[in-house]
């Protein structure tokens, strides 16, 4: 899938299927039919295979929408014609997925010939009965009625429907539920080829637990004598099934009456694979509301214009109660709101809900089969971004924007007023101004780092007049350059440099990141020798960053490796002062973390050497004669 990420792939084929769809209800020629049904069978194959469960769910009632919208004349076709294409591409495509494996050909082949095979039925058989419900609209919605019936029964039927399952050696019977609290036992039928007893593993999962994936461990045994306790707290529960090639299981019961489902029969195990964790309750929907509940913080912090395009990744971390790495919060709407505040969310409504609104006022005027599908392909693009990523990324924006474009182009009507000419060139001389000045900055950004990596010079006066250079005309990142600055001009130790490096260090401190507190830390303050700046600014750094376990450990090994060696003993004082305030740094962010921090074994004891030294009442060169022999 594209990126390797199902999700954002299920989005971007969601948005093909409808366009797919509507090219071939509205094709005059059967050539145009037959492309647009050969490729709406290769996304639908391609669709399913990528098993985005959300994107699936939205893409039902995107469908929906679709089919209540369109016109009355030609709803009956646009039936007919999902009804026929769609079940031959989701039947191809749902055996695409029981055949998926590495050098496996099928699913290639069922995705090229879907599409023509259903143009063939359609074109043979239910081309007929779509001319045939035309204007019949109660006989169309009875039919619906129907079929739908059917396929939830067809649904249900299958998930009912099982047989025993037999052990090959290599895979394991893998299913979870939700339990009520309380002590299980396991019956059923089984047997064994040899006398090695089918083994049980029984885990639970809190809802923090989910977050954190870890597991509670219940039961680890013979099946034949688990008798296990399910934890108050506990939100799932997962059953492992494991056994020797040949060994089956013929009916799986718990205790209070719940059944364990065995082996499917009519579903691909990819499916049922995947619903094991739960809808609601799996690390990815658990995942998501964390996502959104640390995006929602953010945005408080700058609620009026945000923190700055592409600011989540960096901030998130300052938030999150564990730690995770994520460069997006999952939701179109929080992400405008973090990154552009209210003022940008609302420039963003107006485009979205602008497209809408004009889609609606083209089916209303002209009953236009296009507005009908833009409507759906509305629905599916915002209702699964709701969770997803897919508006930050550069590829889906290139498919949605277009789409929410042609709303304008197609249903905008001019309008006739002496100002509305040059208020559009207005807006078009703003455009241009504004792309030119990104462009512009872009440029000189890459010209920079084009001239930094090519830069080379043995002379000190030359390199500190070109960093200064690099670092003014740089647009976007003066860090490493101010940095690169600073350091040197401290071991050059010219006055001539002092005004310039102070005025980097507020700079520095301004941009309250990890990097530039870290780098005045190790290249300002201790070549200054400023010991109480030094630990501050180190606080201050992995402030920034304060679920991240390794940095906790490099400031102590930055302590221990760079700080302690670079002092006397007369500033033994204040090195032990800078230890505790360490240390009541590290207490009270784990206060308020799930996990907790832990320090390695090295920093633990290094950091107790400090305490237990400083309490045992040596002087100040025994301890610092100490430290540094350990």
């Amino acid at each position: 899938g594209i990126y390797n990420d199902a999700n954002l792939t299920g989005a971007l084929l969601g948005l093909a299927i409808l366009i797919s769809v509507y090219l071939a209800h509205t094709a005059e020629k059967l050539s145009g039919r037959f492309a647009a049904l050969t490729l709406m069978g290769v996304s639908v194959v391609s669709f399913l295979t990528a098993m985005s469960r959300g994107a699936i769910a939205v893409f039902a009632i995107a469908v929906l929408v679709y089919l209540a919208v369109e016109s009355g004349k030609t709803k009956g076709e646009l039936f007919v014609l999902l009804l026929t294409a769609g079940a031959i591409s989701a039947g191809a495509g749902v055996l695409a997925m029981m055949k998926l494996g590495e050098g496996e050909v099928l699913p290639v082949l069922l995705a090229l010939i879907a599409g023509p095979v259903a143009f063939a039925v359609d074109w043979s058989v239910t081309g007929r009965l779509a001319k045939a419900l035309r204007g019949h609209g109660k006989l169309l919605a009875a039919i619906c009625g129907s079929l739908a019936i059917v396929l939830i029964g067809a649904v249900v039927a299958a998930f009912q429907i099982t047989e025993p399952y037999v052990f090959d050696g290599e895979s394991r019977l893998y299913r979870g539920m939700a339990l009520t609290p309380g002590e299980y036992t396991i019956s059923g039928d089984w047997n064994v080829k040899s006398e090695q007893p089918i083994t049980v593993y029984v885990h639970s999962q809190t809802e923090e637990d989910v977050l954190l994936e870890r597991w509670n461990q219940c039961y680890r045994g013979p099946i034949d004598d688990a008798v296990f306790v399910i934890p108050e707290d506990a939100q799932w529960v997962r059953f492992l099934f494991d056994a020797e090639e040949g060994a089956e299981i013929r009916e799986l019961v718990l205790s209070d009456g719940t059944e364990i489902p065995l082996l499917y029969t009519y579903l691909p195990g990819t499916l049922i694979d995947r619903m094991q964790d739960g809808l609601l309750q799996g690390y990815n929907f658990q995942q998501r509301l964390q996502y959104f509940r640390d995006g929602m913080t953010l945005f408080k912090q700058s609620p009026l214009i945000g923190h700055g395009l592409g600011c989540t990744e960096n901030l998130l971390i300052k938030v999150q109660p564990y730690h995770y790495e994520s460069l997006f919060i999952h939701n179109h709407i929080i992400q405008v709101m973090d990154e552009m505040g209210a003022v940008g969310l609302v420039a963003f409504l107006l485009l979205l809900f602008g497209s809408l609104w004009l889609a609606i006022r083209g089916l209303r005027k002209e009953k236009d089969s296009l507005a009908s599908v833009l409507i759906a392909c509305w629905v599916m693009m915002n209702f699964h971004s709701f969770m997803e990523i897919n508006f930050s990324v550069r590829m889906y924006q290139c498919a949605a924007f277009f789409v929410l474009m042609i709303s304008v182009l197609r249903f905008t009507e001019p309008v006739q007023k002496k100002w509305s000419k040059p208020a559009g060139y207005a807006v078009l001389a703003i455009m241009c101004l504004h792309l030119a000045i990104f462009g512009s900055l872009l440029r000189a950004h890459r010209t920079v780092a084009q001239e930094a990596a090519r830069f080379n010079t043995n002379d000190a006066a030359t390199f500190m007049t070109s960093v200064q250079g690099f670092a003014e005309r740089a647009p976007f990142d003066k860090t490493t350059h101010q940095l690169n600055f600073v350091a040197n001009a401290l071991v050059l130790d010219d006055p001539q440099y002092n005004d310039t490096m102070h005025a980097y260090v507020e700079d520095l401190y301004e941009t309250g990141t990890y990097a530039s507190y870290m780098g005045l830390a190790q290249h300002y303050y201790l070549t200054a020798e400023n010991w109480q700046e030094l630990f501050a600014c180190s606080r201050m750094a992995v402030a920034q960053i304060p679920t991240m376990k390794d940095a906790w450990d490099q400031q102590v090994e930055f302590y221990r490796d760079s700080v302690l060696p670079a002092m006397e003993a007369s500033d033994m004082p204040v090195f032990v002062e800078g230890i505790t305030y360490f240390e009541k740094a590290l207490a009270q962010t784990n206060d308020r973390l799930w996990d907790g921090i832990a320090l390695n074994a090295e920093n633990q004891t290094f950091i107790q050497s400090v305490k237990d030294l400083s309490s045992s009442g040596c002087s100040d060169s025994e301890l610092y004669q100490q430290l540094i022999a350990n």
